[in-house]
């Protein structure tokens, strides 16, 4: 009979932790002071999760660090879609390495994105059409996928700084948005789709040292105004006679945002002396 009973302690012992491991993979809400957040566990054994969803009519422009005492690290495919409520400047925790696709795509009350450094990855459609999107910090993102940007009308005026860090970059991913210029930073070209600029109206920057930018696509067959960093008079050419305009612009004012875009070579929002050495600099060893 103790045996029979132990056998049953036993049976009903495993019923009860396969059913908390199977619990343990569906998913779950974060019932905390940021309640709404839909999560899954990763199956990763360091206690991580992913959002996959927000169920609440309250405004939020904060991704949490944690839900449950696991952390972080990924937004899932469409877990933000259509949903009014993220609006602002969004913030996200420095434990995130990838968005997923359309995981923001038509939030049409988000303003500004600054991604962590720890982001390397953000999918196709992941802001697609958000159409009150004005400002975006990539910062270390590796990879760029499909139409992130498509339909980002509310860049009027702006630019998109493409960090050195991007290796890879999908089709269309500016298309329509108004994006005023997008500007290559890294010193060789990222692998780009042959259709990354198609219905992008814009200026494209490339670095003046631009032997890693080849074919058709930096060619301006599908770029309207490639510019050269640097190249304050357009002859296709970085020198010391842009050198000397850089100064003639610090000493007797009248700088366009062109000149700006082209010839404030640190990014401090005006032309100066650093600039002029920085552009000889460019000339002389090719940095």
């Amino acid at each position: 009979m103790k045996r029979i009973f132990s056998f049953i302690f036993i049976i009903l012992t495993c019923i009860v932790l396969f059913s908390n491991t199977i619990k343990a993979d569906e998913p779950q809400e974060y019932d905390s002071f940021t309640d709404g957040f839909k999560f899954i566990i990763n199956d990763d054994g360091d206690k991580t999760c992913t959002i996959t969803g927000y169920d609440s009519a309250v405004y939020t422009n904060i991704i949490p660090e944690e839900l449950n005492g696991y952390v972080v690290t990924r937004i899932g495919n469409g877990a933000f879609k259509d949903m009014p409520q993220i609006a602002g400047e969004l913030s996200f925790p420095n434990t995130i390495i990838s968005i997923g696709e359309e995981a923001f795509s038509g939030c049409t009350y988000l303003t500004r994105v600054n991604l962590p450094s720890s982001v390397k990855e953000v999918g196709s459609r992941a802001f697609y059409q958000c159409t009150s999107l004005e400002g975006v910090n990539l910062n270390r993102v590796e990879i760029i996928g499909d139409a992130v940007f498509y339909k980002c009308t509310g860049f009027e005026n702006k630019n998109i700084i493409i960090p050195d860090s991007v290796k890879e970059i999908g089709q269309r991913v500016f298309a329509f948005s108004n994006i005023e210029s997008v500007e290559f930073t890294g010193k060789n070209s990222p692998v780009v789709d042959e259709n990354i600029f198609r219905f992008y109206e814009g200026k494209v920057i490339i670095p003046s040292d631009r032997n890693g930018y080849t074919g058709s696509v930096w060619s301006g067959s599908d770029v309207k105004g490639v510019e050269l960093t640097g190249d304050l008079n357009k002859d296709n050419m970085v020198n010391s006679d842009d050198a000397a305009i850089a100064l003639d612009l610090y000493r007797y004012g009248n700088i366009s945002k062109e000149d700006i875009d082209i010839g404030d070579i640190n990014r401090d929002n005006v032309i100066n002396s650093d600039d002029a050495a920085l552009i000889l600099d460019i000339y002389r060893y090719g940095k």
